[in-house]
């Protein structure tokens, strides 16, 4: 009995010294609540925070700063925990925050946990720091971000979506071979699509409510391109591709209102083999830093 209620002083004890330490660090207090809500955090977040709270309540400009981190990628988050770094978040800091990068997938390894597919017809596998999609039928296969990070990037209506694009083999030519972006993903019945054909061309399509209607039309453009990128701002979508050497090149630029947000996702249709590879999300400042 003597120990029973030696054991219960001692956890009552360190249960008061956890509840001393977050009442008397209003940072950590603060950041807790933000990050319950978030994707499991750089394990060194929290060392820095804390050193914004010590002994006095967090003003706006550190409520800002935990807030912008806490919706950063965390393979990324170890490149702004300097700014904390002297107990003190300034004006000119939070001004010199980038745009904020939601979503880095260099597909180092699977820890979005990507979907794995292995039959006859249809291949999907992360290997060598890409995402392939191998396919030997003629019906599209559509590939959503998982579930674990697909609420992290639904709730921006405006973002930046990039990916690289490189098509191993081929089967087809022409227009047996289509691949590209999935954007503002609702569902698998209400998405955008940004899609290029073998035959070089590009066409801008959306589904809504599982009904397919084509937003632009095929059309050609640059033979060669390393990168496919959509960006949306309130009912503008402007898509691009990125040519070695020259830069990005605006392939459409139109207005279209049918969905306000959504998700993103990957695309693939015929015999081909595509590796899809540094795949990149970054929403305004302006939509975080509010």
């Amino acid at each position: 009995m003597r120990r029973i209620i030696l054991g219960l002083e001692v956890l009552t004890l360190l249960a008061l010294a956890s509840l001393a330490f977050a009442v008397g660090n209003p940072a950590l207090n603060y950041a807790e609540s933000v990050f319950f809500n978030e994707r499991k955090p750089n394990p060194e977040v929290f060392s820095f925070i804390k050193k914004l709270g010590d002994d006095r309540k967090l003003d706006d400009l550190e409520k800002l700063y935990i807030n912008y981190i806490a919706q950063v990628d965390p393979k990324l988050q170890h490149k702004f925990l300097s700014y904390a770094m002297d107990g003190n978040i300034t004006e000119s800091e939070i001004d010199s925050l980038p745009d904020l990068h939601v979503l880095y997938e260099d597909f180092v390894d699977n820890r979005n946990g990507w979907p794995e597919v292995s039959t006859y017809e249809r291949r999907i596998y992360v290997a060598n720091g890409g995402l392939f999609i191998q396919m030997e039928r003629q019906d599209l296969t559509a590939l959503c971000l998982p579930a674990s990070v697909q609420p992290y990037i639904s709730r921006y209506a405006n973002y930046s979506y990039s990916v690289d694009i490189a098509v191993k083999e081929s089967g087809y030519t022409g227009t047996d071979v289509i691949y590209g972006l999935m954007f503002r993903v609702k569902d698998l019945d209400n998405f955008y699509m940004f899609l290029h054909r073998g035959d070089g061309s590009f066409s801008l399509q959306v589904l809504d409510k599982g009904k397919p209607r084509i937003v632009k039309d095929w059309a050609k453009g640059p033979l060669s391109f390393s990168i496919m990128k959509v960006v949306t701002d309130g009912d503008k979508i402007s898509c691009y591709v990125l040519v070695p050497g020259e830069g990005d090149k605006k392939i459409f630029e139109t207005r279209d209102s049918t969905i306000s947000s959504g998700g993103i996702g990957l695309v693939a249709m015929g015999s081909v083999k595509i590796k899809f590879t540094n795949l990149n999300v970054i929403v305004p400042k302006g939509e975080v830093l509010r």
